[in-house]
């Protein structure tokens, strides 16, 4: 694994996402139009996708990472996280080993922070109010969002598996933790790294635009060019070979 830091929601770890695709946002960057809207048709980019390049160009060109804002349930799911860990740990006598921001294998702009990682697979945890813990178990379904998430754990951990665990210390056990083991899935791993490749060339072709227009500021203009196109020549290699693959299998260890 390609490991960038070892601990989440540290400034290191912000640093090491500033400018790159983020599992927890691949939803955003496979979401195109699925209706005609005005001047958008099906299989444009939607709006979340458009908002979530301008994050990226935002820094890129800044060198800052964005933070975004916190929900009141996302504040209390991140402090519950540590109990689920070790709710977890007890019931499957287990070990998580935690980590930070983790690099795809092949891609330098796209990576994921799997909430731990463990022999052969690693883990997501989701820490929701008890409706939508209650929801998780009883329809049985994890939102597609969370899949596309999980997949690119699962390729940028370099890992056989994830588990989807929902935990809500305010239910009794056994109905505190629900868990879902989701396997990994290599044509879809390929759709999503084939979106991503396209998402960023489409960010680097968007700045090469804005730099060109700017009028007596070459020296900019150069290294800009420098500090973000070196990328895209091994990018586009890695694009032809996806491309090349015609039963849908992913290009990954």
């Amino acid at each position: 694994m390609r490991i960038l830091c070892s601990t989440q929601l540290t400034n290191e770890w912000f640093e090491a996402r500033c400018g790159k695709v983020t599992g927890s946002n691949v939803w955003k960057v496979m979401k195109r139009m699925k209706v005609n809207r005005g001047e958008k048709k099906v299989g444009d980019s939607s709006e979340e996708r458009e908002k979530y390049k301008d994050v990226i160009i935002g820094e890129i060109l800044s060198g800052l990472p964005n933070r975004n804002f916190v929900s009141q349930w996302m504040d209390e799911g991140r402090e519950n996280e540590p109990l689920a860990r070790t709710a977890y740990e007890q019931l499957f006598d287990c070990e998580i080993k935690q980590t930070g921001f983790v690099l795809h294998p092949n891609l330098d702009r796209f990576g994921a922070s799997p909430d731990g990682v463990l022999p052969g697979g690693c883990v997501e945890f989701k820490c929701p109010a008890s409706n939508t813990h209650s929801e998780y178990m009883r329809r049985k379904v994890i939102p597609p969002d969370y899949i596309d998430q999980m997949q690119a754990e699962i390729v940028c951990a370099e890992a056989d598996w994830c588990d989807f665990v929902s935990y809500c210390p305010n239910m009794k056990p056994p109905f505190d933790l629900y868990r879902v083991r989701v396997g990994r899935d290599n044509k879809r791993i390929a759709e999503i790294e084939y979106a991503v490749i396209e998402f960023m060339d489409e960010v680097l072709k968007d700045i090469e635009r804005t730099a060109d227009m700017l009028q007596g500021k070459s020296e900019f203009k150069r290294q800009l060019k420098q500090s973000v196109m070196p990328e895209r020549t091994e990018e586009e290699e890695y694009l032809s070979a996806v491309q090349a693959v015609e039963d849908g299998i992913g290009l990954v260890p």
